[in-house]
């Protein structure tokens, strides 16, 4: 496969080996999908529409289709696909999906296995609409023709030699050599050659090229890019450049996702991440208009206790019985009175004045170490007065970040913290994990250097990310 990687046409080649390259192209593949589907939706056109008015006669190149997709037709080409699937089935099984979803948009699956795909992978061939058998090592699995008398028959008769199989009629099929001929002399243009040849007849450079996210960005970039290109929606902050959004600021909704679960094992990030959604919130917001209280059980340096703006930070705590202190009055005195009380009418809840005063948002750095429940002397969880309002976030005003450290996978889900902001159906941010673990059903985690993240949103949608490095990092 190497050999094409000069051609124009040639994005890019990613080795089984490459599960960043992997996750960068299936990634982009879902993000054209997506945006084909939405602007199909806006132009009321089908595929074939999409393709006479950017390709047809007269056509400037874009036809009224949308400019920021540069692409026509898309082929991703999987060599050996029974080998990527024993690597990770999990990655597997999301070819099959984009082997579902792409071609009514234009986005194809070529595949090639060493013999018929069996098991769970077969609904793979049930997608696909054109099949080449060559020659199989076992005849008896041909699956070609509508005998399997005759299909075994022909199997055993095609020539041992590559490029050699049947057709669906039981024809013998060859596949032609992939060589180009110098027309004047008629030698064969060197493999390594080839593509330079063909772009310098036609014309053309390399349409594209797989774009990967950058080791290190700073968060202060992210922010004015932010500036400079507001959104329209007043409640969404940016704190990290994502796969889905070509390499620029992802929005985190604070309405579809009052708050965030930032989970991975120790030295990935988590901590700095959390810097960086507090500076983001100072970028977005005024003292006015949100308030912070930061819980720091470790006091890390470079961490919550180096985060402040003035006017911004409403509390600092990091000894157990103070941050349940000023959880709980920020709750009870703060918080609940937002919420209307027991027994109104219908008519005294619509003549309710909704509530007044700035968002509230909660940072808290390593949810592990927070103290659970304690018998002698008694005293609740820290921090149990939040849990409920968690889940009235977006009635309230109440927005928590929380980072915890994930080596203990298999408990996590049994953490009170994690439940109820699971019941708040907020976003989750998964740093360096076992890639072993699941994150949901159809992706793995990853191990991932400091920094970098997937991005899992109230629609499990899954976006690979890079965090900002705050200010507070950002000169070391």
């Amino acid at each position: 496969m190497a050999q094409v990687a000069s051609l124009p046409h040639v994005t890019d080649i990613v080795s089984p080996k490459d599960a960043e390259g992997i996750e960068r192209i299936l990634s982009t593949m879902d993000a054209l999908i997506d945006s084909r589907e939405e602007a199909f939706r806006r132009a009321r056109i089908d595929l074939d529409g999409f393709r006479e008015r950017r390709f047809g006669p007269g056509s400037d190149g874009i036809g009224g289709t949308d400019p920021n997709d540069t692409f026509g037709d898309v082929f991703v080409v999987l060599d050996d696909y029974d080998d990527l699937y024993s690597r990770d089935n999990t990655i597997g099984d999301r070819i099959i999906s984009l082997s579902s979803r792409g071609p009514e948009y234009g986005v194809h699956l070529m595949v090639s296995a060493g013999g018929w795909i069996h098991g769970q992978r077969q609904s793979l061939l049930q997608n696909v609409t054109a099949r080449i058998q060559l020659r199989l090592a076992d005849p008896s699995e041909s699956q070609m023709g509508h005998s399997s008398i005759e299909s075994r028959e022909a199997a055993r008769r095609t020539l041992n030699r590559p490029g050699f199989g049947l057709t669906e009629s039981l024809h013998e099929l060859r596949v032609g050599v992939p060589a180009l001929a110098d027309p004047a002399t008629g030698e064969l243009v060197n493999i390594t050659e080839v593509g330079e040849r063909i772009a310098e007849v036609a014309g053309v450079t390399k349409h594209a090229s797989l774009q990967r996210l950058p080791q290190r960005v700073e968060l202060k970039a992210i922010l004015e890019y932010e500036a400079a290109h507001p959104s329209g929606d007043d409640l969404t902050i940016a704190f990290a450049i994502g796969e889905r959004h070509q390499l620029g600021p992802v929005p985190l909704k604070l309405r579809e996702s009052p708050g965030l679960m930032i989970l991975g094992r120790q030295g990935c990030g988590k901590t700095t991440a959390l810097v960086a959604i507090g500076e983001a919130v100072m970028s977005r917001f005024s003292p006015e208009e949100a308030q912070l209280t930061l819980i720091d059980p470790k006091t890390a340096p470079h961490g919550l206790r180096d985060l402040h703006g003035p006017g911004y930070v409403r509390a600092y705590a990091y000894d157990q019985d103070e941050i349940d202190e000023v959880i709980t009055v920020l709750a009870q005195q703060v918080l609940l009175p937002r919420l209307p009380p027991k027994g109104l009418s219908q008519e005294e809840l619509r003549a309710l004045k909704p509530w007044e005063g700035c968002r509230h948002f909660v940072l808290i750095d390593d949810l592990q170490d927070l103290r659970k429940e304690q018998t002698y002397p008694q005293k609740p969880p820290v921090g149990a007065a939040l849990w409920k309002l968690m889940e009235r976030a977006r009635q309230i005003g109440l927005h928590v970040f929380t980072t915890r450290n994930s080596a203990n996978w298999a408990t996590m889900p049994m953490d009170p913290w994690m439940r109820f902001q699971t019941s708040a159906k907020v976003a989750q941010l998964y740093m360096d994990n076992d890639p072993q673990n699941r994150i949901n059903r159809m992706v793995r985690a990853q191990a991932l250097p400091p920094g970098r993240a997937l991005l899992v949103d109230t629609d499990d949608a899954v976006e690979g990310v890079l965090v900002g490095i705050p200010s507070t990092l950002a000169t070391r």
